[in-house]
């Protein structure tokens, strides 16, 4: 009876084992998901407008938008990868400071088209495009994120 005990023990254990094993590798699968899903949704974004304020942060600009144009009603988003905020036909995002200080872009796109790209013009101008979508949130807080208020 001693080792049958200790076999339906052990085995017990490795039931228990396993099922935990399973429980978290679905939670972890399950957060994957649910950030690759929220970056997907980011490019699927599109908007425009003009830039009617802006506050710098310790790296980069807020910029505030007035939108044109946008797909979305509302959407936000603060985190390493992704700082944007759209909301009452407003959207804020970064900018570099030479976009801001030097070009005094007045007029921006985000992934228009779908396309993946940022365009950043001033008095009507096209200034620079980029070819990636960078909406970084490294660092940002969220007075950052309230520059439109």
């Amino acid at each position: 009876m001693k080792k049958e005990k200790k076999l339906l023990l052990l085995l017990g254990g490795v039931i228990v084992l396993f099922i935990t094993v399973i429980i978290l590798t679905q939670y972890y699968s399950n957060k994957l998901n649910e950030i690759e899903n929220r970056h997907s949704e980011k490019f699927k974004i599109q908007f425009k407008g003009h830039i009617i304020n802006s506050k710098k942060t310790q790296r980069l600009y807020m910029i505030c938008v007035k939108l044109d144009y946008t797909n979305i009603d509302s959407f936000y988003s603060l985190d390493e990868s992704l700082g944007l905020k759209i909301k009452n036909g407003t959207a804020v995002m970064t900018a570099s400071s030479t976009l801001v200080e030097e070009d005094k872009v007045d007029y921006v796109e985000v992934n228009m088209n779908e396309d993946g790209k940022q365009k950043f013009y001033s008095n009507g101008k096209l200034i620079v495009t980029y070819d990636a979508l960078f909406l970084g949130g490294g660092g940002l807080t969220e007075e950052d994120m309230n520059v439109c208020n």
